[in-house]
Parts: structure tokens; C-alpha cells; sequence
């Protein structure tokens, strides 16, 4: 894991590039989007491999740290669109590029399952396939899309009934203690944990959207720097305690996501990007649905056991995501206009 992780980030490196296009401010575009889904992709992988393998301290907080960019991203990217086309076709797009997707690569597993001797109950097959298996009997990965299928129907009902600004970050915020609420109280079995330690997350992306996003701008570096540097110092100083509850791993999210989101900014405003961070972003939420279920029931990389199998996934996750990706892009347009 140690050799896989220095070759991504090296190549995180290597692939920086300067874009002569135009002089930008400090908003988050959408290069500086896609490389957060990157690395964030990229992270959740190798947590996901070092939970299943290794257990390697270092590495035991890159999944949380993924899912977080992930979310942060995700209430951002919402905010800024209802900025711009309000709440025409919500659920029709969500339900287009995120649950369809995810739907059909479900009853493949489902299938693979199946055909494997594992046989699922129809209504956890019905729950799997509408993303609302609390319980992950297919995939445990999974979890993730209901999580982020509950923050949909929250920021829809949060901006099309609440009209204040600062009263939509306080609804959104509620809903954040009912997701700590139901980690505390197990509602949802193994997964309660990671409600409750990603519980803010998605509104501290909207609030970005809303409110902080336009101060980064104004003030520029003479806000980020000084940002990025405190985040970093209190970011690299609860990742080496022990991270032993909710809280920890939510303060080690948060200063994770400010850290990483003020670099690229600054990095983009002075035109540099990384192409690599940036192609990984594009295809992050295939790379998702694939990575998991093989990990956990199919190839099973443990290098040190077999050093090949580790490779094997990586050419098979890329094959596969990318192949879905291409099939995803020919027919949305299509499953949009017909739903």
C-alpha cells in the first residue's frame, strides 16, 4: 500500500500543468471540482484497500476523508445550480446520473450474488436496487447512496419551502442532528457510524456556496494563505492523535477539506491544474460503484499475499468504469427526456 499510494500521488504531481487560457478568479470552477471528486475517488479506494488488507494507521481515515470531499462537493455543486436554474428537473437529474447508474451496476452484483450462491430476499433486492438498503447486503460501500439520496430530499425541501438564506443553512443544519441522531441511536446497523461522523459536512458545502465562497473571492490570498496554513496545522495535528470518536474524524474532515480546497484554488487562479486529478474526477462516480464490490467479494488485491491481484483490480475497475462511463454519457439524455 505504501508503493500504490506514493504512485498516486506521485502522479498527482507529475501531471501538473500550467493553463494559459484566461487569468481566473478564486471561485471553485469546475476543474477545481473535478480534481477534488479525484482525489476524493482516490482516497476512498485506498481506504477501502487498507481496511479490507492492511489496517495501516496512516491510512485509516482516507475513506472518511473521500466521502467528505465528496459531500462538500456535492452541497456546493447543488447550491451553485440552484443559483442558476432553481429546482427545475431535481429529482430527474439526480435520479438520471446518480440512482440509475448505480441501480443497474446493483443488479449486476445482485446477479454475481446470485450466481455465487448468495441469495438476497426480494424486498432487500427492491430496497438495493432504489439505493435504500440501509442494511448494504449487497455491496456495504453502498451506503453512501443512501446518504447522500436522504441530503438530496433535504436540500429539495430545505430551498423549495424556506425563502431566508441563513434560515436554509439552519434547516440543513437540523438535518445534520438528525443524522448524528440516528448514528447514535444505530438506526441504520453497521453504517450509523458513518452518518453520524459525516453529519455536516454536506451543509458546510452549501454554506460555502452561499456565503464563504464570495469572501474568498474579495479578499483572495490575503484570506486563503493564512486558511490554508491554520487548516494544515490543525488538520496534520488531530490526523497523528488517535482518532477515536465521531468528533476527531469530523475535525480531521472538516480542516482536510479547507486545507485541500483553499490549494486548489490558489493553484487554479494562477492557471495550474492536475490533469491526472482532473481525468480520475471525471470518471469518479463509476470508479465508485466498481471499486468496492470488487475489492470485498471478487478479486481480493492483497498484494502481499499475491502481488498481481492488486493489478488485476486496478485494469479491471478502470476497464469497467470506463466503459460505463461511455454508455452512462450516450444514454442520460435519452432516460432524462423520457422520465
Amino acid at each position: 500500500m505504501y508503493i500504490l499510494s506514493t504512485i498516486v500521488f506521485a502522479l498527482i504531481l507529475i501531471y501538473f500543468r500550467y493553463d494559459y487560457s484566461k487569468v481566473r478568479d478564486f471561485s471553485l470552477d469546475f476543474v477545481c471540482t473535478e480534481q477534488i471528486k479525484g482525489l476524493a475517488i482516490l482516497m476512498v479506494i485506498l481506504g477501502h484497500l487498507n481496511t479490507e488488507f492492511y489496517d495501516w494507521r496512516f491510512m485509516q481515515p482516507f475513506g472518511s476523508m473521500g466521502v467528505a470531499l465528496f459531500l462538500f462537493i456535492s452541497g456546493y455543486g447543488l447550491t451553485k445550480s440552484f443559483e442558476n436554474k432553481r429546482l427545475d428537473g431535481f429529482f430527474k437529474k439526480r435520479i438520471t446520473a446518480v440512482l440509475i447508474p448505480y441501480s443497474v451496476v446493483t443488479v449486476l452484483w445482485i446477479i454475481v450474488d446470485y450466481l455465487s450462491g448468495i441469495k438476497h430476499s426480494t424486498a432487500t433486492i427492491l430496497l438495493a436496487v432504489l439505493g435504500l438498503d440501509f442494511s448494504r447486503s449487497v455491496d456495504e460501500t453502498m451506503w453512501y447512496i443512501s446518504f447522500i439520496i436522504i441530503w438530496y430530499v433535504a436540500f429539495y425541501l430545505t430551498f423549495r419551502f424556506v425563502k431566508r438564506d441563513l434560515l436554509k443553512i439552519a434547516a440543513l443544519f437540523s438535518f445534520s442532528l438528525m443524522s448524528i441522531i440516528i448514528g447514535l441511536t444505530d438506526f441504520v446497523g453497521g453504517a450509523s457510524y458513518l452518518w453520524e461522523g459525516h453529519s455536516i459536512i454536506f451543509p458546510i458545502g452549501v454554506f460555502y456556496a452561499m456565503y464563504a465562497e464570495k469572501y474568498v473571492v474579495k479578499y483572495k490570498n490575503r484570506l486563503l494563505i493564512p486558511l490554508i496554513i491554520t487548516s494544515s496545522i490543525i488538520f496534520y495535528l488531530n490526523f497523528n492523535a488517535d482518532l477515536s470518536s465521531a468528533v476527531d474524524y469530523i475535525i480531521n474532515d472538516v480542516f482536510f477539506i479547507l486545507t485541500i480546497t483553499g490549494m486548489l484554488i490558489v493553484l487554479r487562479h494562477y492557471n495550474l491544474k492536475s490533469l491526472f486529478l482532473e481525468k480520475i474526477g471525471s470518471y469518479s462516480y463509476e470508479l465508485y460503484l466498481f471499486e468496492g464490490y470488487l475489492i470485498s467479494k471478487i478479486i481480493k488485491p492483497d498484494f502481499m499475499e499475491n502481488g498481481e491481484s492488486l493489478w488485476i483490480y486496478l485494469l479491471l475497475v478502470i476497464v469497467l468504469s470506463y466503459s460505463y462511463h461511455k454508455v452512462i454519457k450516450i444514454t442520460n439524455k435519452k432516460i432524462y427526456r423520457l422520465l
